[in-house]
């Protein structure tokens, strides 16, 4: 009889682990195919985008990465020059003692490009 309880005992656990593990495929199961069909849902509404929109982003990203490389240029030159106009300035200002302004602002307007009308 105790043999016999045992068994029962035995069987009796191993339907309980048979159902856990059932309810474990179930449950991945069920998450599978959840997941398959959003992915279904997915590639079935993927639309390509038009080939002639990408190249017109392209051809607008060239110009706009060409424009900045030219108005860093001109940066550049326009830094250069204002150093140069305030090195002349202190030159003229301060180390010459404030002697004929309107001969030596001359000088500087012809000399510095900052002032030429190109």
């Amino acid at each position: 009889m105790i043999d016999i309880q045992k068994r029962l005992d035995k069987q009796e656990a191993l339907y309980e682990y048979t159902q856990r593990e059932l309810n474990k495929a179930n449950y991945e199961q069920t998450r599978a195919a959840k997941k398959h069909s959003t992915l279904v849902e997915q590639t079935e509404n993927y639309r390509v985008p038009e080939i002639l929109d990408y190249v017109r982003k392209k051809a607008l990203l060239y110009n706009l990465q060409r424009d900045c490389e030219v108005w860093q240029r001109k940066v550049e030159i326009v830094s250069v020059n204002i150093c140069f106009f305030f090195e002349n300035f202190f030159i003229l200002f301060y180390l010459d003692g404030f002697t004929t302004i309107k001969t030596k602002m001359a000088s500087i307007t012809t000399n510095c490009s900052i002032f030429s009308l190109h």
